[in-house]
């Protein structure tokens, strides 16, 4: 990983492709995962890119007391997916149900 893959142009490229942009975003969602089992996590939205490890320490500090905030909103908690299906019977009439 880097700029060659997240790069400007690179990156404008890349979310182009979908088999790139599933496996960075399967590859991000498995580290946020990982580390939500021993603390809480604030994701990052995918792609969020800086140029430099002080740039990155720089928004931490910027916005430190928001994600004070939000990690001790989070903490003690999980979030769960939940899908529900309705099968409808087919009872061969045509029409809106």
């Amino acid at each position: 990983m880097g700029r060659s893959e997240f790069g400007e142009a690179a990156l404008r490229q890349n979310l182009e492709d979908l088999d790139w942009l599933e496996r960075t975003a399967r590859a991000h969602h498995k580290v946020i995962e990982t580390v939500a089992k021993e603390r809480p996590v604030v994701p990052m939205r995918l792609a969020t890119v800086y140029s430099s490890d002080e740039a990155a320490a720089g928004m931490l500090a910027e916005r430190a007391a928001d994600l004070r905030q939000a990690l001790t909103r989070l903490a003690r908690r999980s979030e769960w997916g939940v899908k529900a299906y309705l099968a409808i019977p087919d009872d061969g009439a045509d029409g809106p149900r």
